[in-house]
């Protein structure tokens, strides 16, 4: 008996040995792998995302396009460095596959570049067009196949054809935009402000500043425009609408206005017929110094708004409720004078801020659930940085 259960622990110790030995070995296999795994979705999750930079050049300052990279994990930015000589190219576009980078550079004689982008980042010239009287905005249609243009100065709209090696050909169409409003100083005539594309097809948003006015087009299979006049959007008189931000359904859009520091939604009823929804001001109560509005952005999440104060130097924030309405929920200070440009990064962690007269960019991380933004990164240095630009996320 005493035997046989000496026999029982040598073989359960045996066995338990094996056991462990087998265990060891099985570990020693697969948590390289573990590790392996682990490293990859780390190393993915924290890559960096190229960022594109529209300034001013004139007079003096900035040398054109410039390029950083953000870790939307951390906030934290590259050292800028010029991917493209051009004078005052403001605003930048990128074509869906994020191939071709398009600048409107503004002037009398304004112009419309392009360029290819190459594997690293860096911004090869392709080609350019005449674009009118003081070009400050332009968007890609979502097939990349045009890309449209807003003159400040001349308050027209004009399109451009693109082919799929990024070229540029003449301006398809322009539609010269008329009347006034009530602002005698910046609303004595057109200033076509903004160009915002519905998520498909080839209608897009046109603010006009000027005439208090969203007009609304669509280019045709020919490259001309369809619609505008009697089909725009009025509002409230003296707001002057800048930027536009439409929902991923496109029945929702939002407009900010600059001279009014407003924001009202846009809900469509028909295909060209829209609700123009009360007025909400982008400051806090009582404030009562200069400011004006420049910039709206939805999230990616689309669950807030956020749109850039000029004077008060701050990002006002807004939650949007479940008809699209709005709820105002304070502003965060940007660090620095005359937040301009802004945008949010692919998968909207990151809120890249452009203060203009400061020459800074910040970065804020965004709370995904209340829409809450802190600095993030330390700031990096633009000179009269005016649009902040993310190459679609790799």
């Amino acid at each position: 008996m005493a035997g046989a259960l000496g026999n029982a622990k040598r073989c359960t110790v045996g066995y338990l040995a094996s056991g462990a030995r087998l265990f060891q070995n099985e570990a020693m296999r697969v948590l390289p792998v573990i590790f392996a795994v682990a490293t990859l979705t780390v190393s993915a999750m924290a890559a960096p995302v190229t960022v594109y930079v529209g300034t001013y050049t004139n007079p003096g300052g900035s040398a054109g396009i410039y390029r950083t990279s953000l870790d939307t994990e951390t906030g934290a930015l590259t050292e800028p460095v010029l991917a493209a000589e051009a004078t005052s190219p403001s605003f930048l576009a990128l074509t869906p596959d994020g191939k071709t980078l398009l600048a409107v550079a503004e002037g009398a004689k304004g112009v419309l570049l392009s360029y290819a982008v190459k594997p690293d980042g860096s911004l090869e010239f392709i080609n350019r067009q005449p674009a009118g009287d003081g070009p400050c905005h332009l968007e890609v249609s979502p097939k990349g196949d045009y890309v449209a243009v807003a003159n400040y100065g001349g308050g027209s709209v004009v399109v451009f054809p693109l082919n799929a090696k990024g070229e540029l050909g003449p301006a398809s169409d322009t539609r010269q935009h008329t009347g006034s409003s009530v602002n005698p100083a910046r609303q004595e005539k057109p200033h076509a402000h903004g160009i915002h594309f519905f998520p498909t097809g080839n209608r897009f948003m046109a603010p006009d500043l000027g005439t208090d006015r969203v007009e609304i087009y669509e280019i045709d299979k020919d490259g001309r425009l369809q619609g505008g006049g009697p089909r725009g959007i009025v509002v409230p008189p003296g707001s002057g609408p800048r930027h536009c931000a439409i929902s991923k359904s496109g029945d929702t859009a939002w407009v900010v206005n600059e001279l009014s520091c407003t924001v009202n939604q846009l809900r469509s009823t028909s295909r060209w017929t829209w609700q123009v929804g009360p007025s909400v001001s982008t400051l806090p109560e009582g404030w009562k110094g200069e400011n004006s509005c420049a910039e709206i952005l939805l999230h990616p999440g689309g669950k807030f708004l956020v749109a850039t104060n000029r004077g008060h130097n701050s990002i006002a924030r807004f939650e949007i409720e479940s008809n699209g309405g709005m709820q105002f929920l304070g502003t965060t200070p940007t660090f620095g004078e005359i937040p301009r440009g802004a945008s949010f990064s692919p998968d909207g962690r990151q809120l890249l801020v452009a203060n203009q007269k400061t020459g800074n960019l910040v970065p804020f991380s965004v709370h995904a659930g209340t829409g809450q933004l802190e600095q993030s990164g330390a700031p990096v240095n633009v000179s009269k940085a005016v649009c902040v630009l993310f190459a679609p996320a790799k």
